[in-house]
């Protein structure tokens, strides 16, 4: 794989590996780790609110969204160290929108997009293991974990 000319975004279910994943391609790889869950998860605690409670990591997820798709995907870039022209591992692609901006902001490096997928099996057994399995269907069906 060293010889990949092309940056990697990852992208799945919540529960689904992708940033297990991720990591360990970016370490492999030797690039740039650049996710929007720590971004998000990084300015929730800046904010002083509980970065554990995934309903409050997808509101201020929702925000920087809402705030416009092109500097949310420009601090998330930039807060993994990553430069204009040179490659990087993005995790948690969740927005057709969001994967469309990394094409261009990443331009003329080219972006392929990894979809991870899990079983239902899996994910369930994942969810239940986790304080989050409480709130599932209200986690699963918020804007932030949809792909449109």
């Amino acid at each position: 794989m060293g010889g990949v000319e092309s940056a990697v975004a990852f992208s799945g279910r919540i529960k689904s590996g992708k940033t297990t994943l991720a990591r360990r391609v970016a370490t492999e790889l030797s690039l740039p780790f650049a996710s929007f869950g720590d971004f998000v998860r990084g300015e929730t605690e800046s904010r002083g609110l509980d970065c554990s409670d995934r309903v409050i990591l997808q509101s201020v997820g929702q925000e920087f969204i809402d705030a416009g798709v092109k500097p949310f995907c420009t601090k998330v870039l930039n807060a993994a160290g990553w430069t204009p022209g040179s490659r990087v591992v993005v995790d948690g692609v969740r927005h057709i929108d969001v994967l469309r901006e990394l094409q261009e902001l990443l331009f003329p490096v080219p972006l392929k997009l990894v979809y991870v997928q899990v079983s239902d099996a899996t994910q369930a057994s994942r969810f239940t293991s986790s304080d989050t399995g409480k709130r599932r269907t209200e986690i699963e069906s918020h804007a932030t974990e949809t792909s449109e």
